[in-house]
């Protein structure tokens, strides 16, 4: 437990958890390659594919839950349990693939276990972050710790590859587990914050009220549920009509693979020059910026002919989502009381982790029937009517205005 706040952004805790947090993602990227090869190979199915990705994002419905948890216990609990199971989780892949006793089934219950441990994990490490650095710097703190994992998941596609291709599917697991290991290890070094749950004595029923009551209270937090969700979303017809317009336009997986290379390198590029802005940041203003450019990304879309022009606009929606995903969290960090942050960052997470395959399955059946024109039409006109909502609820007040929820925080 950390006897006094931190006093300046690169102390000792911070810095074990970028470094951590970076080399994590490292190799859960080379996992997700390694992953889908491993996964074709074994039942020869794309669906295959899909079904795991699909049951990795299923216990995000139990986001909610998992967030009042979280609230109750040390973070320290989820975070190195949840590491550890990981890991476990990686390495028993390894030896059954080693040995050549991997049954399909069994990564599918692994994708499944390792979606419930991601709900428990995420807003806990999310909750964390604002009480390694002080808050004038927690702008620059989350650019750093997000900018530098989108360069390590850029870098990470970029080996991934010809790693596999290298050292075949079975070491990269191995790495995986040993990443997950590391990072559970970090965080036995990290201090911790005080649990910060109501002292009332409440039941766990009444914590899980108590995180919608905090989204009810404040506007702006259950408005950002919203515009996370819609952000997220939009993804969904990048994701399924790209590679189509590639083709058409006679690109292949050329204009594919560059268009997304170029959105991480926005992404990273945004976070930092939102770094570079430290105080000057405002988080508001950033939300609307990125719904903005998320909207003419889609309305300019169309008219891509080539894979620079595929290239520049998903640079540009690049720089949008980064902006975007700074000023929510650093909204929800700054306006959510402490004993709610597990609560909100879950029902947040959740929100946008459920949207892009709710909205995927509602294009499937008219992606096929409809100019993909149309479809990017449509989800810039949703975007704008997003922004006209947020510039209404952006202005609300920003301090809880329940009485349960300002008992809790004056606690």
């Amino acid at each position: 437990m950390r006897a006094n706040p931190p006093t300046r952004l690169w102390n000792r805790h911070f810095v074990l958890f970028v470094l951590g947090t970076t080399q994590s993602v490292f190799g859960s990227t080379l996992t997700a390659v390694a992953m889908a090869f491993l996964v074709l190979e074994l039942t020869g199915s794309a669906a295959a594919t899909g079904l795991t990705i699909a049951l990795a994002t299923l216990p995000h419905v139990f986001g909610p839950l998992a967030g009042t948890l979280v609230d109750r216990l040390s973070l320290r609990i989820p975070l190195v349990a949840g590491d550890i199971a990981q890991g476990v989780l990686a390495l028993v892949t390894w030896v059954l693939a080693v040995n050549q006793v991997l049954p399909v089934e069994f990564i599918y219950a692994s994708a499944l276990l390792s979606g419930v441990i991601t709900v428990f994990y995420r807003p806990a490490s999310e909750a964390l972050l604002p009480t390694l650095v002080p808050r004038t710097e927690l702008v620059r703190a989350n650019t750093i710790l997000h900018g530098g994992t989108q360069t390590v998941t850029l870098l990470g596609y970029g080996v991934s590859g010809w790693l596999v291709t290298a050292i075949g599917v079975k070491p990269a697991l191995l790495i995986d587990a040993l990443s997950f290991f590391v990072m559970g290890t970090l965080f036995l070094l990290i201090a911790m914050p005080p649990v910060a749950s109501d002292p009332r004595q409440q039941t766990f029923l009444q914590d899980l009220r108590g995180g919608f009551t905090a989204l009810r209270s404040i506007p702006v937090l259950g408005a950002l549920v919203g515009v996370g969700f819609v952000v997220m979303a939009a993804m969904a017809p990048l994701n399924m009509l790209l590679p189509k317009l590639s083709v058409d336009l006679g690109l292949s997986a050329q204009g594919y693979s560059s268009s997304m290379m170029a959105l991480t390198v926005g992404m990273i590029v945004g976070s930092a020059v939102i770094a570079w802005m430290g105080t000057r940041f405002r988080a508001r203003a950033a939300v609307t910026l990125g719904l903005l450019i998320c909207a003419l990304f889609y309305a300019l879309l169309t008219f891509a002919q080539s894979v620079p022009g595929l290239m520049a606009l998903t640079f540009l929606l690049g720089l949008g989502m980064s902006a975007n995903q700074a000023g929510t969290m650093y909204l929800i960090q700054t306006l959510t009381p402490p004993q709610y942050l597990g609560r909100v960052f879950a029902v947040v997470m959740s929100s946008m982790m459920l949207a892009l395959p709710l909205t995927l399955f509602l294009l499937a059946p008219i992606a096929d029937r409809v100019q993909s024109g149309a479809v990017f039409a449509g989800a810039a006109a949703v975007i704008l009517c997003t922004v006209a909502a947020w510039l209404v609820l952006q202005r609300q007040p920003t301090a809880a205005t329940s009485p349960d929820l300002l008992a809790g925080a004056n606690d």
